[in-house]
């Protein structure tokens, strides 16, 4: 088994030499736990994983790990989803959630906007 350090510094290194989010598998046996390795536990889409981890670098970068039964699953972000950049993250990473959101709230506001017609048109009808 590697030591923590040892182990992250593998992990991002073989994650580096990848196109972003292009991913690898290592198994579990082999390293300490991601947050042994200074990983914070996370979230992501979900795959059927245990649990995400991420790891930011100087860069602004994120190593993100999966964990699954007996094995870890690698890559890395353009950008590290921090509460500063987490729409950077999703328009960058994860465009697929981000188009779902920016439909989400263009269906609410066409909701509300058709809530308050049919509010107004019954309104002016009573005045009658």
């Amino acid at each position: 088994m590697m030591g923590a350090i040892s182990g992250r510094n593998y992990l991002i290194g073989r994650a580096l030499r990848l196109e972003a989010h292009e991913t690898f598998e290592v198994s579990e046996a082999e390293f300490p736990s991601p947050t042994a390795m200074g990983f914070e536990r996370s979230v992501g889409s979900f795959v059927g994983q245990l649990a995400d981890y991420r790891l930011e670098l100087d860069d602004g970068r994120g190593i993100h790990l999966q964990e699954f039964r007996g094995f870890l699953r690698v890559h890395w972000d353009r950008v590290h989803p921090t509460l500063e950049r987490w729409w950077d993250h999703l328009r960058e990473d994860a465009p697929e959630i981000a188009t779902l959101i920016v439909i989400g709230v263009i269906a609410a506001i066409a909701l509300v906007l058709l809530w308050m017609a049919i509010s107004l048109s019954k309104g002016s009808r009573a005045r009658v």
